[in-house]
């Protein structure tokens, strides 16, 4: 059942505080809301053990449900964690309502073209949270949407096309899904667009948590005397009106599920000439000027919540930018500190977005992961893979992007650009299925079937006598995975298949792509959508073999197997003709 509710109504509305105060104490209750209303009435019982942070302190309920906790007086969310066996407060667009916006003299946004919070005055009195029971399964599947970066209203109906309509059944339903994740860049810099974006996305029917990205913020921020001094605190105010804190954490099962704002702001720089479609002033601001890190507010909130959660549960962490850019503005310092951080609990992953490619990377002893092994059984998401990984690793997935190569390409005969990522990987969302501390992932491509896991070609033999070579784009592959091959004779021929062979991982771009690059060359602009794909990115997920030169004549298919990190296996096949 959800439980639809104004965000106020969880609160009392008696004053107690000067608003001058640099902190100021805020109280409340964890209730039982028995009759959905969101205010706690006589009778309603408080819940213990309910963590309550300001995105830094971390505290709990007492035994009657009630904290006591010290705030800053000018500029705090107050939230609570969601624990497992509960459900918070979900509004009509399906976003998680869980926190009161204390900013007694609204945001700082006079010269912002996207408004932020408007003035809440002085806090209550009281800050009370509704809770209620639910039936929580340890074995849930969630769906992760990288990107959706939407620039124009037609890019959000693309968006509705290429995901929303497939997740959802002829009643409207999600298939499987206990909620979603939207890892950044909601929208593409119009921030107006999180209104429509929410709208499509409530249709799930499930509820949506989401990330800040580099293209979800205020870029007017430091153009005036009140933000100039510090323009990353007042990029977001936007996103805060909307969704509330952007580092936050709630439990679902045996996972704790922590979602980070990562995106550091460094100030205005200026416009940029003409605006995009909807843009509600006549200048566009400039975005770009960003760089990528875990503040020390953020990482003491992660080392402060994890001191109270369970050894052998599972940790998932959630941000925009990943964490295995090697410079410049995307290579995040604290990297290592956050590892140190997780190291007491030996079952983790992270998940993030931003680059519109696929890259899955393990992080270990070189960068401070190392769990004490008498914490319990490690690596439990690879299988126990002791020969691959011999110590235990932190998986980070940086997933792919719903806008792929951000809306752009040949249309379809039904008018929707392909969007081919820039690794060669189609479009599309990811889902991850948990069993109580155990996950695996599973790709999905847009509008395509759950099958579409790979693509193949043969190329050209570069000379005469070197051989062609079979390329196996594996869409949620890792280097280390088996990926093997064997060829399926034709029927005039009466052999045997040959034995499956390993293939030779690779790190290249995908001949496939740059084919279709070029071919959009010669397709007329109005048959594309925001002109060409994106520029070619190394596939991080490509195999190769090289073909036999003595085929006999006929028809013969390739086949490819594909064994993933978690056992899972795929099989494609790609015919070809010998003359």
């Amino acid at each position: 059942m959800k439980h639809w509710l104004p965000l106020l109504a969880v609160v009392a509305l008696s004053v107690a505080h000067n608003t001058h105060a640099q902190t100021v104490t805020a109280r409340g209750m964890v209730f039982h809301d028995r009759n959905h209303d969101g205010i706690r009435q006589a009778g309603e019982e408080g819940i213990p053990g309910v963590a309550v942070s300001d995105g830094q302190q971390v505290i709990r309920t007492d035994d009657h449900g009630t904290y006591t906790l010290e705030i800053n007086d000018e500029d705090t969310i107050l939230f609570i964690v969601k624990p497992r066996g509960y459900q918070v407060t979900i509004d009509r667009l399906n976003l998680p309502r869980y926190y009161y916006i204390h900013k007694p003299q609204g945001s700082p946004d006079d010269n912002f073209i996207f408004p932020g919070v408007e003035p809440t005055g002085p806090l209550p009195e009281m800050i009370n949270f509704p809770l209620y029971p639910v039936e929580e399964p340890e074995d849930f599947t969630i769906i992760a949407f990288g990107d959706p970066q939407p620039y124009s209203r037609q890019q959000i109906d693309f968006f509705r096309r290429e995901v929303i309509d497939p997740l959802t059944d002829h009643n409207g339903n999600t298939v499987g899904a206990a909620f979603g994740i939207s890892l950044g860049d909601l929208v593409g810099d119009n921030l107006a667009y999180f209104e429509l974006l929410n709208q499509a996305q409530a249709l799930l029917g499930v509820p949506w948590y989401n990330v800040l990205g580099n293209h979800d913020m205020n870029f007017m921020s430091g153009s005036t005397d009140q933000t100039k001094t510090d323009p990353d605190k007042y990029s977001d105010e936007t996103m805060e009106r909307v969704y509330g804190p952007l580092t936050y954490a709630f439990q679902y099962g045996k996972v704790h599920f922590i979602l980070m704002d990562n995106v550091k702001y460094n100030g205005f720089t200026g416009y940029l000439d003409g605006t995009y479609e909807d843009w509600p002033d006549g200048k566009r601001s400039r975005p770009g000027n960003y760089e990528s890190c875990f503040r020390d507010d953020q990482l003491a909130f992660i080392e402060n919540y994890l001191s109270i959660v369970p050894k052998d549960d599972l940790i998932v962490l959630g941000f925009h930018i990943p964490l295995n850019s090697a410079d410049g503005q995307h290579k995040i310092p604290q990297t290592d500190r956050l590892m140190q951080i997780l190291s007491g609990h030996p079952h983790t992953l992270s998940i993030s977005g931003h680059t519109h490619y696929q890259k899955q990377t393990f992080l270990g002893e070189e960068t401070g992961y190392k769990p004490d092994p008498a914490l319990g059984k490690l690596n439990q998401h690879v299988l126990n893979d002791a020969a691959r990984f011999p110590k235990a690793i932190h998986h980070h997935d940086n997933l792919v992007t719903v806008s792929g190569s951000w809306f752009g390409g040949t249309l379809d005969e039904e008018g929707v650009p392909h969007t081919t990522m820039r690794d060669g990987a189609p479009n599309g969302y990811t889902l991850i299925h948990f069993e109580g501390n155990r996950y695996r992932t599973e790709f999905r491509a847009a509008r395509r079937p759950a099958s579409h896991q790979m693509t193949l070609t043969v190329t050209e033999p570069a000379a005469d006598d070197q051989p062609a070579f079979l390329y196996a784009n594996v869409f949620r592959g890792v280097q280390g995975d088996k990926v093997q091959t064997r060829l399926r004779f034709g029927p005039t021929t009466q052999r045997a298949p040959t034995p499956w062979k390993d293939m030779t991982y690779t790190e290249e771009k995908d001949p496939l792509y740059l084919q279709l690059r070029e071919r959009q060359k010669n397709i007329p602009a109005e048959a594309r959508s925001n002109g060409l794909i994106a520029n070619t990115q190394t596939s991080y997920h490509l195999w190769k073999t090289p073909l036999p030169n003595n085929l006999p004549k006929g028809t013969h298919a390739l086949e490819v197997r594909h064994t993933d990190l978690f056992g899972q296996v795929n099989i494609d096949r790609y015919t070809i003709r010998v003359d």
